[in-house]
């Protein structure tokens, strides 16, 4: 149907020619033709083609299979498929001619199909047709729709049918008729009885009677017949059809075999194609030689591998997907009677899959070289171009700043950004060699935003500054030898520097002799530290594989709740730059650092006045010392006596100092009447005794006390838990944070001590309060681009995290 809608004024041997040259037409040949069949409607073919819902091979082979034709279609099985066919409904009689007074030929029998050949119209509206009988092979007319009448005695054919079955129709057509002659006959003889039901034995009725019973007998024997012949019709159509379903199986046999050896051609070849590919990229891995190219012509290089080993991945892809599919065909046709051409093919379609998988293992394992290197290569060689990019910057004498408020236009909304055109020219202002701008201009536009050509002052940041992140604890020193280079400070993990120089590949010094592998060279850069500015030399890697600084992004602070910015990190209330709202973003110019002060020290032990317990703030929040150990102040170990008078001899005695008492020795500064004097031995080496001036602590009675006998005993010992109050400060009874009395936790004010009080101590200072670090840094406001200070006190919520 779909070709004669679309054979318009072609002839079926013109169409023909169209489909091949050849005498016949092969499956191949019918499904290209039908797949660019142009569809109705279409302008020279160009909108639509093919048949709607069949593909061109499905249709090529029902077109076969309604020809009846295996090989191949030829130009009279074609005028057949063309010729348009009709079957009849009802019986109708056939005439030589179309006009109503033609003389009949004979009939056509319900179920018959006919050829049609023309058709025409009478005066009284009957539609007759000029046809060929299929089961003789004779032109005839016969009338499809009668006048008057609305239905019609043929109908389209929508099934397939051929001269066989037009025979059978007509034989059983023939045979339907015979039949019902016969009872016809039958019943009028019945009729042809006399009054009581008996026949007549004489008499006209009696002669039709007998008549009658001669042409029934007539009837059934050629109703016999014809019922022979059609069951011999009825078996040569069976059997026609057996040897027709043989002679299809036998083709769809033939051609799956075809098909098969063509898809394990095709695999054996994509299998062939993607391993010559996959062989060609491991064989440039091997040699190497493409590694040791210059970066700019490695990046080339390593992107043409990188391509052809995805061009090979993509093979053996394809390859195994045909493979596999050709597998599941014969998992499919297990147990069928196809199954044992499949199988054939098993083995080697299981030895294709083995090589697939194993040049896709082995590609795999290329691939990711190459695309490592091609990755580290590229890398290497933007690091190259944006050094040179910015050591023409340090050359000009200018921030990325500068650069950017003079190449920079403003925008209708108030912002500034540099075109292609302004980034040409910015760079034209930094080097005269237009290979090196154009290498300039290809790295700084992948800092342009997604989707844009454009740089924003951020992005001019970004692509000129180079910052590092500490990962491992390092020093940085300040020489780029490390041998003789001295330590400045250590950067810790978490730190920012901002690399200002990068030595070239040639001058990376080696690892120093002892310092791991010799001869393996060390990578270091020279920056300033974030934190604090300190400017240095950094290892960046060390000589096993050790990293310690990777590269980061320009560090940017995003306010998560309101921040001041201040003139001065000194003074708290300095002049006030800006306030960052939450979700403001701010550059990181310095720090952040950390400031801790130290914490409180308390002491317990008892006043040596009065023996009054408890503990007092040795040393307060603020950094404010209350009392020091004092040299002046000497413990008794042995009881002795306090004298008015240096000598010994002519002294009286004013009190007994006993055990454990506390003195406080008199210098020369106190007193300017009394001479400190010691006796010595006759070979005026050891003294024999030692006298000094002191003041009882208890009751301030002053006097000479010997310090050390003439036998060696020690009376007197410097002490070493003895502290002088040189504040006011509170004694508290129990353990006390720095302050006043705490009646709330029982740790009550025992007494005030008083400056020059002596303090006692049962052990050693302990810390008491600790104060919370003080974190602080530099911002500069994105949107404002004004710099000032941030600092609070780190607690859990910090009021600025790093952007991601």
């Amino acid at each position: 149907a779909a070709l004669r809608e679309r054979l318009g004024s072609f002839t079926a041997d013109s169409l023909f020619a169209r489909i091949t040259d050849d005498q016949v037409a092969t499956k191949d040949n019918l499904a290209k033709f039908l797949d660019e069949l142009p569809q109705p409607g279409s302008e020279d073919g160009r909108k639509a083609s093919g048949i709607p819902g069949l593909p061109g091979e499905q249709a090529a082979t029902a077109l076969l299979s309604v020809a009846s034709e295996d090989k191949g279609l030829t130009p009279q099985g074609l005028k057949g498929l063309l010729q348009e066919r009709l079957v009849c409904v009802r019986r109708v009689i056939a005439t030589e001619s179309g006009d109503g007074t033609s003389k009949e030929i004979g009939s056509v029998e319900a179920g018959e199909i006919v050829e049609l050949l023309a058709r025409s119209k009478d005066a009284d509206g009957a539609v007759r047709i000029q046809c060929v009988l299929t089961r003789t092979g004779e032109t005839a007319w016969v009338t499809v729709r009668g006048a008057g009448r609305t239905s019609a005695d043929f109908g389209p054919l929508t099934v397939p049918s051929g001269r066989v079955q037009s025979i059978l129709s007509h034989v059983e057509g023939v045979c339907a008729r015979c039949g019902e002659l016969a009872q016809d006959a039958e019943q009028k003889a019945v009729m042809c009885a006399d009054q009581h039901g008996k026949p007549q034995q004489q008499g006209p009725l009696a002669d039709v009677r007998s008549k009658l019973l001669q042409l029934k007998m007539k009837a059934n024997v050629h109703h016999m017949k014809m019922d022979n012949l059609r069951k011999r019709v009825n078996s040569a159509k069976t059997a026609l059809l057996q040897k027709w379903d043989e002679a299809q199986s036998k083709a769809r046999e033939a051609q799956l075999r075809e098909d098969i050896e063509r898809q394990v051609r095709e695999a054996t070849e994509a299998v062939e194609t993607a391993e010559e590919r996959a062989t060609a990229v491991l064989d440039g891995v091997k040699a190497g030689k493409v590694f040791k190219m210059k970066e700019d012509e490695l990046v080339a290089s390593l992107a043409d591998m990188q391509q052809q080993a995805g061009d090979a991945m993509q093979n053996l892809s394809e390859a195994k997907a045909i493979t596999s599919k050709i597998l599941g065909s014969a998992e499919t046709a297990k147990g069928s009677a196809t199954s044992g051409l499949i199988s054939d093919k098993r083995v080697t379609l299981m030895k294709l899959m083995s090589r697939i998988t194993s040049m896709e293992r082995k590609c795999k394992t290329a691939t990711e070289v190459v695309k490592t290197a091609q990755s580290q290569a590229q890398r290497k060689l933007e690091v190259q171009i944006r050094c040179a990019l910015r050591t023409a910057v340090q050359r000009s004498e200018q921030s990325y700043d500068d650069i950017f408020e003079r190449f920079a236009e403003e925008q209708t909304d108030g912002s500034k950004v540099l075109s292609e055109a302004q980034i040409g020219a910015l760079l034209a202002s930094l080097s005269d060699v237009e290979a090196e701008q154009r290498k300039w201009q290809t790295v700084l536009m992948t800092f342009a935003p997604e989707g844009t050509n454009v740089l924003h002052r951020q992005d001019l940041a970004e692509a000129l500054q180079d910052f590092r992140q500490c990962t491992k604890s390092v020093a940085i020193t300040g020489s780029s030898k490390l041998e003789s280079a001295k330590t400045i400070r250590k950067m810790e993990p978490g730190e920012f520097l901002e690399v200002f120089e990068i030595p070239p590949e040639g001058e990376v010094e080696p690892t120093p002799a002892g310092a791991g592998d010799a001869g393996q060279a060390l990578s270091r850069v020279r920056g300033r530290a974030l934190r604090d500015g300190a400017v240095g030399w950094v290892t960046t890697s060390g000589n096993k594989g050790t990293v310690y600084l990777q590269t980061a992004k320009k560090p940017y602070m995003r306010c998560m709740q309101e921040v001041v910015m201040r003139t001065s990190l000194e003074d708290s209330s300095s002049q006030e730059v800006v306030k960052l709202q939450p979700g403001q973003v701010g550059e990181l110019m310095e720090g952040p650092s950390e400031k801790t002060d130290r914490p409180e020290l308390i002491l317990q032990g008892k006043a040596c006045k009065d023996g009054a317990e408890g503990w007092f703030a040795l040393r307060t929040l603020e950094g404010l010392e209350n009392a020091a150990t004092s040299q002046t102040l000497y413990v008794c170990r042995s009881a002795i006596a306090l004298t008015d008078v240096f000598d010994i001899h002519k002294c009286g005695i004013v009190r007994k100092i006993a055990t454990g008492e506390v003195l406080e020795m008199i210098t020369e500064e106190d007193t300017d009447d009394v001479a400190l004097e010691e006796k010595t031995n006759s070979g005026g080496e050891t003294p024999e005794m030692s006298r000094r001036h002191f003041r009882a602590i208890s009751d301030g009675s002053t006097g000479w006390v010997t310090v050390r006998g003439s036998q060696g005993t020690v009376y007197l010992e410097a002490s070493t838990s003895h502290y002088m109050l040189m504040e006011r400060v509170p004694l508290h009874k129990g353990r006390h944070p720095q302050g006043g009395a705490d009646a709330g936790n029982g740790q009550a004010v025992v007494r005030q001590l008083e400056p020059g009080e002596a303090f006692e101590a049962s052990g050693s200072p302990q810390e008491g309060k600790q104060q919370l670090p003080v974190v602080s840094l530099r911002l500069r406001s994105v949107d404002s681009l004004e710099s000032g200070w941030v600092s609070w006190t780190k607690s859990s919520a910090d009021p600025l995290q790093l952007c991601k």
